[in-house]
């Protein structure tokens, strides 16, 4: 049965919407918990930068584990012949230690969907030992099935998901200890940059973060900080919204001296 156009318009918005959130925080640098980089015009890939969980049952829970490998239950429009495979790409998995995750938009499917793209061996490892199937049986097939989270899955529900939520459930469920603020960033790494490309950086990373807040849910005040909330289907700490605000603010005043500082040099004689 064919979608109304309607809806197909719909859907066609809401992943360009999508698409633009990823095309903005691939050409992002500077945050503590992770990098990004884009490949392709419908792929975001995010590199793990924090110590990741060392226990292989713990690298997913095993609601997202049965929720994956029963993904005909999630996505009954899908079969085998449409499920959205991921592309396999050896130059990720020369990458041993992070854990990365490939973000994609693609336009045939209309939808956002994860992919773990490293650490098979870890996330695979139960559930091979709960089947009894021999080592390996199942990894292949794995390797290229969508997660099914609750962000994404609530994106496909056409709550109002963005692209930010999705990154912090993944980086909540795969790092240890689990980040107060998994957006947190690098003030470190901003003060190592050359003073041009520091400017130009603080302030992508404002606007970031400024619309974070700007989709954040209005209900959840900042004197909610410190509370468990679901927004849009995903269970996250409110005090992230505070952490973001305070954010915010000292990339504001530092963006402001590198610009006094840049404009000071560029008068000089």
């Amino acid at each position: 049965m064919l979608a109304e156009p309607r809806d197909v318009r719909r859907d066609t918005a809401r992943l360009a919407s999508f698409l633009q959130e990823c095309l903005t925080l691939g050409n992002l640098r500077g945050f503590k918990y992770f990098e990004t980089f884009l490949r392709g015009r419908e792929e975001l890939v995010l590199c793990t930068r924090g110590k990741r969980r060392l226990e292989p049952w713990t690298l997913m829970p095993p609601a997202v584990l049965a929720r994956t490998h029963s993904r005909h239950i999630h996505h009954p429009q899908l079969t085998s012949e449409t499920i959205p495979l991921s592309p396999s790409d050896e130059n990720l998995l020369k990458h041993h230690e992070p854990i990365i995750f490939l973000f994609t938009g693609y336009s045939r499917y209309k939808c956002p969907y994860i992919y773990l793209r490293s650490q098979h061996e870890h996330l695979v490892l139960q559930e091979e030992e709960e089947s009894q199937q021999p080592r390996g049986s199942t990894s292949s097939s794995f390797f290229d099935q969508p997660l099914t989270l609750k962000t994404d899955t609530a994106w496909r529900r056409h709550e109002n998901v963005g692209l930010w939520q999705m990154v912090c459930e993944v980086l909540t469920i795969v790092l240890d200890p689990k980040p107060v603020n998994p957006l947190e960033i690098d003030f470190q790494y901003l003060d190592s940059l050359p003073l041009e490309e520091a400017v130009f950086l603080t302030g992508g990373l404002i606007h970031f973060l400024q619309e974070i807040w700007l989709q954040a849910e209005p209900s959840t005040p900042l004197a909610a900080a410190g509370k468990s909330t679901e927004l849009e289907g995903f269970s996250f700490d409110s005090h992230i919204l505070f952490v973001v605000y305070e954010d915010i603010k000292s990339m504001q005043n530092r963006h402001l001296a590198n610009m006094y500082e840049y404009t000071a040099r560029k008068d000089e004689p």
